[in-house]
């Protein structure tokens, strides 16, 4: 009878049971961090299965009495296929003013109905925090000059109800480069802790204000305060200036070496007065401003550093311009005394109108005149065209050379030479033509030859 009994519960209450458990939704519940401080934060995710044969949509809800605020989640609503999961991530955020001990919320599914579907308990654990302060930041010198020795005192006190241990504590002061840093600090409750050091100033110290900052870690190596204080670093700036000179015919060099022994700072300035010559002046390592015709060097010299440049006055420039000038004058008296021979064409339908014009510029009479012009093989002359008649036609395999024995031209004397060329094919655009030769001599025999 009894067997019965137990063979009727299991056919009966064991598939039931097997039935809701697969379905149902589950959810499960991690933290990034379950121990931790008031004051800072932590993470979790919320893993959701859904084991019933329909897809839900589902209202998930973070909680806990009275500590709404702590929790945020990044998705209020999902929607899960059957048998599909989802990890939907959340926040918690512990206030600064809490008490150690262990905390307790909810996360809670609800259908579209606002049925509880399942409801899950989680916890962390927040743990007493020793309550350090960084009470003063002093200085023995407010105001000091540079090549001096300064001294900084910290002040630490425990200003909370629990000892505390393995704090830790830095001193930066980023424009000497300085970090100290203080380890292994244990102070029980009302304790205070004065730190000394020496800080060294150094000669090239820029003045100004030397920002100090105090930084205090727990044994977790987070940041429990901050604070900063400063001292002052008198400018004492100093300029030695040297000057070396290096001059000849040619040119004459002017080297400056500024070296700033201060701490702070310099400034040089040097005015050049070139008396209009501002060209034949070159700088090196400096950049200077013109106003006029006076250069304006300015050198902005750090501590401990110095600025180097030279001027250089280029004499030999003046001697080049004068040469030129000469030069151009002469070649200007050449192109203005010396015959020439200019060539110009324009097409008129198929044919190409050739023009020589030859002018003789010179003072003198020049004789035994010749002008040769030549003309490419793709071309056909129209002899018909040639005025005035040439002394002969020279015809070879690269093509033809005119050539006009003009006798005697006076001078000022202008003779005009003309001919028409056909091209033997089609030319598209502009053509290149051979250069024409004028050849001459003076009475005194001495020849002379030009071209186009």
């Amino acid at each position: 009878m009894f067997y019965r009994l137990v063979m009727l519960f299991c056919f009966t209450f064991i598939p039931v049971l097997v039935f809701a458990e697969q379905n149902s939704v589950e959810i499960e519940i991690s933290l990034n961090q379950d121990v931790l401080y008031a004051g800072e934060n932590t993470s979790g995710n919320i893993d959701i299965i859904n084991n019933i044969n329909k897809e839900l949509n589902l209202l998930i809800d973070v909680y806990a009495l009275g500590r709404e605020g702590w929790f945020s989640v990044s998705k209020r609503r999902v929607s899960l296929e059957s048998k599909e999961n989802a990890t939907i991530p959340f926040e918690i955020y512990i206030p600064n003013n809490v008490e150690g001990g262990r905390y307790y919320f909810y996360v809670r599914l609800e259908d579209v109905n606002n049925h509880i579907l399942v409801t899950k308990r989680g916890s962390f654990y927040v743990l007493d925090r020793p309550l350090l302060s960084i009470r003063k930041i002093g200085f023995e010198y407010p105001v000091i000059e540079s090549n001096k020795t300064q001294m900084v005192y910290v002040t630490i006190s425990n200003i909370g109800e629990i000892d505390a241990n393995n704090y830790r504590f830095t001193i930066r002061i980023p424009k000497l480069g300085y970090f100290k840093y203080v380890k292994d600090l244990s102070l029980k409750k009302g304790q205070e802790h004065i730190y000394v050091d020496e800080i060294f100033i150094p000669h090239d110290a820029f003045p100004g204000n030397y920002e100090t900052y105090v930084e205090l870690y727990d044994e977790k190596n987070n940041v429990v305060e901050k604070k900063e204080s400063s001292f002052k670093v008198r400018e004492t700036p100093l300029l030695d200036v040297k000057i070396k000179t290096n001059e000849n015919i040619l040119y004459k060099e002017t080297y400056y070496t500024i070296m700033n022994k201060g701490n702070a700072k310099g400034e040089y300035i040097k005015e050049i007065d070139t008396m209009g010559f501002i060209w034949i002046y070159e700088f090196e390592n400096i950049s200077p401003k013109r106003k006029g015709v006076v250069y304006i060097l300015k050198c902005d010299i750090e501590p401990n550093k110095e600025c180097r440049f030279y001027v250089r006055v280029n004499y030999w420039v003046l001697y080049v311009v004068l040469i030129v000038i000469i030069t151009l004058l002469i070649l200007i008296f050449i192109a203005f005394t010396s015959p020439k021979i200019k060539k110009e064409y324009y097409r008129k339908g198929h044919k190409y109108h050739i023009t020589l014009t030859v002018i003789n510029h010179k003072a003198k009479e020049l004789k035994e005149v010749v002008v040769k012009d030549y003309v490419k093989g793709i071309f056909n002359i129209d002899e018909t065209s040639i005025l005035p008649k040439p002394s002969k036609i020279h015809k070879s395999k690269e093509g033809y050379v005119i050539e006009w024995r003009l006798g005697t031209l006076k001078p000022g004397e202008m003779r005009v030479l003309r001919y028409d060329i056909v091209p033997k094919i089609d030319i598209i655009g502009d053509v290149t033509l051979e250069k024409a030769v004028l050849e001459g001599k003076t009475k005194r025999g001495k020849k002379y030859t030009t071209s186009s």
